[in-house]
């Protein structure tokens, strides 16, 4: 799923990775092929109310499905590659992390649409592995 070029690109995408400051990031376009981009925004589910419900009981503007592997069988097929062996490889090899695991549960993960209106709040996304180092991400 991951695209030839990015992963011939390896080498060059860690440098750029392991240099960003003020702490590692990489931003990759085309990182996964066209057509598997295609069908998750094809399949992407329409808003409903029921997975728009916030932490107080009301349905607000914020729409997430967390069980993505039910959505379709595109995003089963995403959900399981990301959660395979050959994605954490190459993703070592992007990043010059050895041993990630995956996150089987995708906590606070999932699809997520925000309606005009819903604000952004703090998220923190992060990976450790075995040697305690982390993969994070921020969004304000």
């Amino acid at each position: 799923m991951i695209t030839a070029n990015v992963q011939l690109r390896a080498d060059d995408i860690q440098r750029e990775f392991r240099g960003a400051r003020p702490f590692p990031h990489v931003a990759i376009e085309n990182f996964l092929n066209e057509d598997v981009c295609e069908a998750l925004l094809r399949d992407f589910p329409a808003f409903d109310e029921k997975y728009a419900v916030d932490e107080h009981g009301t349905v607000g503007r914020k729409a997430v499905v967390e069980r993505v592997s039910a959505i379709s069988a595109q995003y089963r097929a995403v959900y399981d590659y990301i959660s395979s062996a050959s994605f954490l490889h190459a993703m070592s090899a992007l990043t010059g992390i050895a041993d990630l695991i995956p996150d089987p549960t995708l906590f606070g993960g999932g699809t997520h649409e925000n309606r005009d209106g819903q604000g952004l709040t703090s998220m923190s996304i992060s990976t450790s592995t075995s040697d305690g180092c982390c993969i994070g991400a921020s969004t304000y």
